[in-house]
């Protein structure tokens, strides 16, 4: 198996560590479990953007990916991206 500075990884993907919960954020009422997240102090953040096809796209994040070291939440922007609840949360 191949190896890099951090010991052995799958050529395939990177796998997050088994104790690492995911939670998908795509409703509304998803949103509370941000929440989990501010059991620390450090939060790390990460976005996925969606391709420009043409010179007329307007460019925005598709995904917002916050994460702590136990937590990391996907939130879906195409879902709730102009969502007051979630612009509430994130502020």
């Amino acid at each position: 198996m191949p190896q890099d500075a951090f010991g052995p990884f799958d050529p395939n993907g990177l796998k997050l560590p088994s104790e690492v919960r995911v939670e998908f954020i795509e409703r509304e009422t998803d949103i509370l479990k941000l929440d989990l997240l501010l059991e620390e102090h450090l939060i790390g953040f990460d976005s996925e953007w969606r391709p420009q096809l043409t010179t007329f796209d307007q460019s925005k994040p598709a995904i917002l990916q916050l994460s702590n070291s136990k937590t990391a939440c996907l939130v879906d922007l195409i879902a709730l991206g102009d969502n007051p609840v979630l612009d509430e949360k994130l502020s």
